[in-house]
């Protein structure tokens, strides 16, 4: 697939201005002044409006740094982070991608800590299908459904065959998302790992992931293939959550809706099923969305394989003939 391109003119704006990217300390107001999008492990997201030079507006960024406990707690921790967001910077930099979030700058702050400034979207995947929930809204509508399907699968498949980068943390939560369904762009890319020509990493030990999203074989402790289709195991169980507005593996789980972990250690790494709840109208037909939308450039590799026509779970379904075909149990 054919990435778009930036202008030469453009390419020497960022070169000029990202050029020392620990250069002069980036300016931040303090945190009570700043709106928080989001956080992770160790990690904090907030949005910072920029002044404007010479009355010209300029663009608010994201910026994501470490957060005071991560900065005061456990130093090997907090390196750990520290590595994972140089990680990030020094990869986002080269990724030219419109579904993947825009690099803006990589500097350190007042305190001497280091930012990741970044384009801004208006919400993660995982917000607005916990405010549905909590709204009793039902499924995400069919066609935002489409754009995250097609967004998403067109910067998995820039990242496995362009670039050969495996992003490791496939979840709702590192989808992004502009205005109303307008866009869907794929971030956080502190875990990821580069592949190899077959398409698989060659130290699995450094797979890190999120369990609720983990393919079969990133579960199996004795397994040494992960690669590509673990991206898209776990892509197939958002376009799950897109349905059931939960996380894999978490709906029904245990009695009044206490968790067991017995239970969910069972689930994880398995295809989850459809709720026999839920009663999807007929413009729910997701094969026709993946089939029609996803398959041209998804699956164009493996073009001759039988695909079966079973809706939601054709990409599990695609992850273990990919596994069963290059890697057979013997």
């Amino acid at each position: 697939m054919d990435t778009p391109k930036r202008t030469p003119l453009r390419n020497k704006h960022l070169e000029k201005v990202f050029g020392n990217i620990l250069g002069t300390p980036l300016k931040i107001p303090p945190s009570p002044q700043l709106q928080k999008l989001g956080f992770g492990t160790g990690i904090e997201v907030c949005r910072v409006n920029r002044t404007p030079n010479k009355d010209v507006a300029k663009s608010p960024w994201a910026i994501k740094r470490l957060n005071r406990c991560a900065m005061t707690g456990d130093i090997e921790r907090s390196e750990v982070y520290s590595e994972r967001l140089d990680k990030e910077a020094s990869l986002l930099r080269k990724l030219k991608h419109p579904n993947i979030v825009g690099f803006r700058a990589y500097k350190k702050d007042q305190e001497g800590r280091s930012v990741l400034a970044l384009e801004v979207c208006d919400l993660s995947l995982a917000d607005i299908l916990e405010k549905r929930l909590d709204e009793e809204a039902g499924p995400l509508p069919v066609m935002q459904i489409h754009r995250f399907c097609l967004d998403i699968a067109s910067a998995l498949d820039y990242l496995h065959r362009e670039v050969k980068i495996l992003h490791g943390d496939m979840k709702s939560g590192n989808v992004l998302v502009k205005g109303d369904f307008e866009i869907c762009k794929l971030c956080d890319f502190g875990v990821s790992l580069k592949l190899n020509a077959s398409g698989y990493v060659d130290d699995v030990e450094k797979y890190v992931g999120t369990d609720l999203w983990a393919a079969p074989e990133v579960i199996d402790e004795a397994c040494e293939l992960i690669g590509s289709p673990c991206d898209i195991f776990s892509y197939g169980l958002v376009i799950y959550e897109t349905l059931v507005l939960m996380p894999p593996h978490l709906f029904g789980l245990g009695d009044d809706g206490d968790l067991s972990f017995s239970e969910l250690d069972e689930r994880v790494g398995t295809r989850p099923p459809l709720p026999e709840t839920l009663d999807l109208p007929e413009e729910y037909n997701i094969y026709l969305i993946l089939r029609l939308l996803l398959l041209p450039f998804l699956l164009q590799p493996f073009a001759l394989l039988n695909l079966p026509p079973d809706g939601i779970f054709l990409l599990f379904r695609l992850h273990h003939e990919l596994m069963e075909e290059n890697f057979p149990i013997k």
